[in-house]
């Protein structure tokens, strides 16, 4: 056989070659309508209809055209058959569907759904052929339709017509019908709904299921690019096979149809859900993924649900999830149930630089002196937050908290507000006055001159820094109740 190939104005031989079409005295030679070219899977194949001596159509066989013109061609695959010689050839979506008239049968092969190292394929399913109620309904039941040679009305039609009949035909052959669905180029919605459900009655083993998500960010095969000849390169000739890029969901389709019903499903098992969820993650860090700022908080409320919180801490303490604001008060409000949760969401603000949540925060449960302790600046501290801070100071009804406070404010910072003839720190300073008498103050200094002697040395600058800072008055208010 000769292939020819027309390309810029100029017709191109391809090298001689031989097919096997089961040549016998039944069928002496080739016809045309038992021999087809099609872009399979981004790969030219000449399909060559095989019939046996007795007539009968035994396989159909694929050779590979290759874009170098220069070489021959080779038989790829083999697809399996037992019908009668009355058979016509269609290739949709590259899937290999042979219509059989005298069975009404449609022979459906998908070369991607084998095992890799296999040449010969059986179909995936086979089909009656049958008219799909979208053209009964458009042109009435009494309407006959006939396609020749073998071609569908519409795609969308035959499609959705066998993709019901495979769900139905192999549903309990779950790898299969998913390898069949990724293979297809318009499918994924449906694939990540079948996903869901397979998450939800736990069908997939947790590594079935990562290497689905990994397949798809990073499937196997990557999209080659079609090389375009210059103008004046007409010597040339290449071949060109049509694209196929494997069905691919990004972030935000896989939360929608998967992870977001899922975490609203109340009979699914959350423990089981939050290995899926954290094994998803992780996937998206290994490829560098921008995590979107859901997932990190769907699983917080799933492994919250399912009382995993040790082990939620251990995935907080070792950073699998990134800091956020909004993370840390979800982890706030969990910690009503699960205290240590506080302390990480202090540490993720604190790593993020939002100490004036930390300020409000700790004044929220009355932790005025460490509240303090966040202030660097001095000018920060504006009359209504200082006024807050003492509010939260009086409410200890501690006497040192009170006066360590208060004489912070007025006598190290020299708050020019807090002058007496502010109304609304009037009363802090009457209450300020009648704290501790003389002799309880001359007390209080007299130990922290005693602690300083009978500490180590240290440098006079170092003890005027200390005077001045919070730490250092904060010690030398250690008042005896």
């Amino acid at each position: 056989m000769n292939l020819f190939v027309i390309q810029n104005g100029l017709i191109h031989k391809l090298p001689r070659f031989e097919v096997d079409f089961g040549c016998s005295k039944i069928k002496p030679k080739l016809n045309d309508k038992d021999v087809m070219i099609a872009s399979i899977y981004q790969i030219l194949y000449l399909l060559v209809v095989k019939v046996d001596s007795t007539g009968m159509i035994r396989q159909i066989n694929m050779y590979e055209i290759p874009s170098d013109i220069s070489k021959p061609l080779q038989l790829a695959h083999v697809l399996l058959l037992h019908v009668d010689d009355n058979v016509g050839l269609h290739v949709i979506d590259n899937l290999v569907i042979v219509h059989h008239r005298t069975e009404a049968n449609s022979y459906i092969f998908d070369i991607k759904v084998s095992d890799p190292s296999t040449t010969d394929h059986l179909p995936v399913l086979i089909s009656p052929i049958n008219v799909v109620n979208e053209l009964s309904t458009s042109y009435g039941s009494e309407t006959i339709f006939e396609t020749y040679p073998w071609k569908p009305i519409a795609s969308k039609f035959v499609w959705k017509s066998f993709l019901l009949v495979f769900f139905d035909d192999v549903k309990g052959v779950t790898a299969k019908f998913l390898r069949f669905i990724m293979n297809r180029t318009k499918a994924e919605e449906f694939m990540l709904t079948v996903i869901h459900d397979e998450i939800l009655s736990k069908s997939l083993s947790l590594f079935k299921i990562a290497n689905i998500f990994r397949e798809i960010y990073d499937p196997n095969e990557k999209q080659v690019a079609v090389e375009i000849l210059q103008r004046n390169d007409y010597s040339k000739c290449k071949i060109f096979s049509e694209s196929y890029s494997p069905m691919k969901a990004d972030q935000s389709h896989i939360l929608t149809y998967i992870f977001e019903p899922l975490g609203r499903h109340l009979n699914i098992d959350k423990r089981w859900l939050s290995n899926v969820l954290l094994e998803f993650m992780l996937i998206l860090k290994q490829h560098k993924s921008l995590i979107h700022n859901y997932l990190p908080e769907l699983l917080i409320m799933v492994m919250s649900e399912a009382k995993e919180y040790g082990r939620l801490q251990q995935i907080l303490q070792h950073r699998v999830i990134d800091d956020s604001k909004f993370l840390a008060f979800r982890l706030i409000e969990i910690s009503k149930t699960y205290p240590p949760f506080f302390q990480l969401a202090i540490d993720m603000l604190a790593r993020r630089g939002n100490n004036e949540h930390i300020l409000n925060l700790l004044l929220e449960r009355g932790q005025v002196v460490d509240a303090v302790k966040l202030i660097k600046d001095p000018s920060t501290v504006d009359q209504a937050l200082c006024l807050k801070i003492l509010d939260t100071a009086w409410k200890s009804d501690n006497r040192q908290t009170k006066y360590t406070i208060y004489s912070y404010f007025h006598d190290v910072l020299k708050l020019e507000f807090m002058d007496s003839s502010n109304e609304q720190f009037e009363k802090y300073s009457k209450d300020f006055k009648a704290l501790f008498d003389s002799e309880e103050i001359e007390e209080a200094e007299d130990r922290f001159r005693l602690a300083r002697i009978s500490s180590t040395p240290v440098s006079i600058n170092s003890m005027l820094t200390q005077e001045s800072s919070f730490e250092g008055h904060h010690s030398f208010s250690s008042f005896r109740e």
